[in-house]
């Protein structure tokens, strides 16, 4: 027997059945009906302009998210992917590759909405957007120090401990894709010598990098060498030794001992 304010029905009525009822304005004859709300209208896709996003960006969930979806009744709308295709791009001189997509969105009450499709750019990487890491050198404190720091499988330090080449922030890994960016790296690394300063003794490597991009068989290679310092500065210390005898030879009163 509640009076809907205003005579106005919306989406909070959908489903329930309301009693419509007509008063004569000139006397109290009246008449009444059942009133059955229901949403028929779809939800609407709002498509992004032109997608352009970074190779190492390329997610389908996070394509599916830039889609807007909005609906007259305010329920939640579904988005969902009814096709997908990603087509590689070799030789294109911006773009590694192209997708093309298409959703529907669906509300609450089962309309859906007619298919939209997208297409997405994936930018071709600069490769001068890459960033070679620091020396690490005792004159600017960015030394490693003797035993402080994780050694590789063969002794020397761990590139983990030195920093990567990085693609706008990201690690260059080597042996790991770089999202679909076509970019490979490798690094050796040699030790070049000991030297004394006033600090302690200090071990010098050099580590090399090469980048490179395959890109249309001619793709650029990057070179970069970085020179790393590990400081040697503390005294060897002895375990305690006991007390022991030793004897001398009697011919000329000497004797070789070891500790």
């Amino acid at each position: 027997n509640n009076v809907i304010a205003g005579n106005i029905l919306t989406d909070e009525h959908i489903g329930k059945s309301i009693t419509g009822k007509l008063i004569d304005g000139c006397g109290q004859n009246s008449c009444w009906s059942n009133i059955s709300v229901t949403d028929k209208i779809a939800p609407e896709i709002t498509m992004p302009g032109m997608i352009e996003i970074e190779c190492y960006q390329v997610d389908r969930e996070a394509i599916k998210n830039m889609i807007i979806a909005t609906d007259n009744c305010n329920s939640p709308v579904d988005v969902r992917e009814t096709f997908y295709i990603e087509q590689s791009l070799t030789c294109d001189d911006n773009y590694v590759m192209r997708i093309n997509a298409t959703y529907i969105a669906e509300d609450a009450h089962g309309n859906q909405s007619a298919p939209k499709s997208i297409i997405v750019n994936v930018k071709r990487p600069s490769m001068m957007d890459i960033v070679f890491p620091a020396d690490s050198t005792i004159l600017d404190g960015s030394n490693l120090i003797c035993g402080e720091y994780e050694e590789d499988e063969n002794g020397f330090p761990h590139i983990s401990e030195t920093g990567y080449p990085q693609l706008n922030g990201i690690n260059l890994i080597p042996g790991e894709a770089i999202g679909i960016c076509n970019i490979g790296i490798s690094q050796e690394i040699r030790r070049v010598g000991l030297v004394h300063s006033d600090k302690g003794c200090v071990t010098k490597y050099m580590r090399r990098f090469l980048v490179y991009e395959g890109w249309c068989s001619n793709g650029m290679v990057l070179d970069s060498t970085q020179t790393i310092e590990v400081l040697d500065d503390k005294a060897p210390i002895f375990d305690k030794i006991d007390n022991f005898s030793a004897s001398a030879n009697s011919a000329n009163c000497t004797a070789t001992v070891y500790i």
